[in-house]
């Protein structure tokens, strides 16, 4: 399912969901492009529709990659994933090209194109010349986490190092998500609507996770 309406983009964070995120950047010494991946649990939304933030360790190696206007994916694991959470939480990539650990695909579970601002109820910003063609250069080398059960497709907007003296606090924006109609009930629910396909994780700490059920409770007034 695509979400194209922004009011429901950060839906597919209100449980905090365990997320791995993905950002290319080109290699000083091969001039290639490469991912630096890691696992993110600490993020939660700032407003009803598409502004987040989320605390990240200065030390880790994908924070020298995350830099103002910088296009970066979530991608929410499922049950089945969690020794891949740990063990891409537990090396760097400083030393370990952790996309040979898992399996890149393009956002939209491989149909991703860019966002046409014709067919966008809000465009907030694609009038802007600079920002669309910054966007179709860097759009073309998003990469989002196979076998998840949502992608979202974000930039980052502000890094800040006044949170802590070991953690940056960023600010970013949901530009644009999709999510297995397994999971997107009534067009507005991030749950499983079947017992029959895995929960998606939720982190507890140290290791150790938790699920989020398609069980719910919806209170009327």
């Amino acid at each position: 399912v695509h979400v194209t309406e922004k009011i429901k983009f950060n839906r597919l964070l209100y449980t905090n969901p365990v997320c791995i995120l993905t950002v290319s950047y080109v290699d000083s010494s091969s001039s290639d492009v490469k991912y630096s991946i890691m696992p993110i649990t600490w993020l939660t939304p700032t407003n009803p529709s598409d502004e987040i933030v989320l605390s990240m360790a200065k030390k880790r190696f994908t924070a020298s990659h995350m830099h103002d206007s910088t296009f970066f994916t979530l991608s929410v694991p499922v049950s089945g994933m969690e020794s891949l959470v740990v063990r891409l939480g537990s090396c760097s990539g400083r030393s370990h090209d952790k996309s040979l650990d898992v399996s890149l695909t393009l956002p939209g579970f491989n149909v991703y194109r860019l966002v046409d601002d014709k067919s966008r109820k809000d465009p907030f910003v694609w009038k802007k010349k600079k920002w669309r063609s910054f966007y179709e250069l860097h759009g073309s080398r998003l990469r989002a986490i196979d076998g998840c059960c949502a992608q979202l497709v974000c930039q980052l907007i502000s890094k800040k190092s006044s949170l802590d003296d070991h953690h940056f606090l960023l600010s970013a924006r949901i530009v644009d998500a999709y999510v297995k109609s397994d999971y997107w009930k009534d067009d507005k629910l991030f749950i499983p609507c079947s017992p029959s396909v895995p929960p998606y994780l939720t982190f507890l700490g140290t290791k150790s996770f938790g699920y989020v059920t398609g069980f719910h409770c919806t209170t009327k007034k």
